[in-house]
């Protein structure tokens, strides 16, 4: 006969184990000659991939005391990778949505991927501590993702009351056993800038040049200010429709597109060249990012007359 005095598992890892039930009905158990015994090792896989662990029979056989039986298995677990387009950095340097006006919004598009070999759950929360919740999953990926596929799901950012710099945190928890939580930095400014022209004009009451000789150069500084609290106002260019005949041309001191911070302002000069008589009017058209005025006109207009004979 022989008796089974215990079943060890070499490795550290708890992958094979051996019920408890089922450990105290086999050690302690003694087989005559002939006579077998069947007992139950469960696999629990740590990680996808194969695992292969010994596990050891000890008796009081005195010509194999400590048999060693080789166990085998594969797991199947999912495997999470995440790229955000146009975020290269995400990782180390969190999501950057930039300068966004209020009443404006941006969103980022993160991808999902499961490189693993079962269906990996995903959910997408966002902790911030803003006015109005100006953070939002607006595409959740809800449904698993299947070995192989991938997954879309969009923050925005909207601000509505947060000026300045504006922090958040975007969490993916999913199944994944090696990397369940993933944190990502969310970082934006919330800006409010607001266009005006000084001085002011309309479409009813534009500047105007007057009364001037046909061929003459009459200049006009206008200063473009910003007006809001927070954050750049951007002139992307600026276009001039002409209402009437040509005679209007503009110079800007910088190139574009213009940054004016909160509360500067950008000298635009505007000239008046008429080559023929008659009357001229003119809007100069600019594209900036006030969300309210994000296309703004600056009228103007005059007249030209020809010089007098022998003058």
């Amino acid at each position: 006969p022989v008796e089974i005095l215990n079943l060890t598992f070499e490795a550290a890892e708890d992958e094979f184990s051996v019920p408890e039930a089922e450990y105290l009905r086999v050690v302690g158990t003694t087989l005559n000659h002939n006579v077998s015994i069947s007992f139950e090792v469960l696999y629990n896989p740590l990680n996808g991939g194969s695992d292969s662990r010994p596990m050891k029979v000890v008796s009081d056989d005195s010509r194999n005391p400590n048999m060693e039986v080789m166990l085998n298995g594969t797991g199947l677990a999912p495997k999470i990778a995440v790229s955000c387009i146009g975020q290269p950095n995400y990782a180390t340097q969190g999501l950057d949505f930039g300068q966004v006006a209020h009443g404006d919004q941006k969103e980022i598009e993160c991808q999902i991927f499961n490189y693993g070999t079962t269906d990996l759950s995903i959910v997408v929360d966002i902790s911030q501590n803003t006015p109005d919740n100006e953070y939002l999953v607006v595409q959740q990926a809800f449904i698993p993702a299947k070995p192989g596929e991938m997954k879309l799901s969009t923050i925005r950012f909207a601000p509505t009351r947060a000026l300045g710099n504006t922090p958040g945190e975007m969490t993916i928890n999913s199944n994944d056993p090696t990397n369940g939580l993933i944190a990502i930095d969310l970082n934006a400014v919330g800006v409010d800038p607001k266009i005006l022209a000084v001085p002011s004009t309309s479409l009813g009451v534009p500047y105007d040049f007057g009364l001037k000789l046909v061929g003459s150069s009459n200049s006009m500084d206008f200063f473009i200010t910003n007006a809001g609290s927070v954050g750049d106002l951007i002139i992307g260019g600026i276009d001039i429709e002409n209402v009437g005949n040509p005679g209007f041309v503009y110079s800007m001191g910088s190139a574009f597109p213009v940054h004016i911070p909160a509360n500067g302002s950008e000298k635009l000069t505007v000239t008046f060249m008429p080559q023929a008589e008659g009357d001229f009017s003119a809007a100069l058209l600019m594209h900036s990012n006030d969300f309210n005025s994000p296309d703004y006109r600056l009228y103007v207009a005059g007249s030209a007359e020809s010089c007098p004979a022998g003058y």
